[in-house]
């Protein structure tokens, strides 16, 4: 069973085949398990820029209020060298954009607190998501989008949870 978390979208363009692996490496240091949507690539939007994003949606089961994540969040995109100091960095190339997209207090009713984004690099994995999680039900229609593996194949096909420790489960691990 699921319990209350947040629904996260990451994003990278800059060797993100690279770092999108070590940003779950690195939200595992803080969490169990991570749930993962497939991973698609996408063009940039609202900036210039020829390099495309890898985008994906996860859920982290937690209780942590939304500034302690943003905070945890941003401390990862530190460490991955994004810079923080300048004014305009959305419109600049990036290894790691991590963002909360929405919180899930009471798992059994989730349908109540699901805010579906938008956007068309995070709709598609976040419906995929959230059907994966049970929040919705398996018929709910997915819009079409090319899934992209991470990490030699360990994630990014399709929904799974990567577990940070090594015990036999169904769910894939790095």
């Amino acid at each position: 069973m699921v319990t209350q978390g947040w629904f996260v979208g990451i994003g990278s363009n800059l060797t993100p085949s690279t770092n999108i692996p070590l940003i779950m490496q690195l939200l595992l240091q803080d969490f169990s398990h991570i749930h993962t949507s497939a991973s698609i690539q996408t063009p940039p939007m609202g900036m210039d820029s020829a390099n495309n994003f890898i985008n994906l949606v996860i859920y982290l089961e937690s209780s942590l209020s939304e500034v302690a994540l943003i905070d945890l969040l941003k401390n990862i995109e530190v460490r991955m060298g994004r810079p923080r100091d300048i004014k305009n960095r959305k419109l600049i190339d990036r290894t790691a954009d991590l963002d909360p997209l929405c919180y899930i207090a009471t798992p059994d009713k989730p349908a109540n607190e699901l805010i579906i984004p938008t956007e068309a690099y995070l709709n598609g994995p976040f419906l995929e998501l959230a059907i994966y999680l049970h929040f919705l039900p398996a018929d709910t229609p997915l819009p079409s989008f090319t899934r992209l593996p991470m990490a030699n194949g360990l994630f990014g096909q399709k929904a799974t949870t990567i577990h940070r420790d090594g015990t036999p489960r169904h769910e894939r691990i790095i």
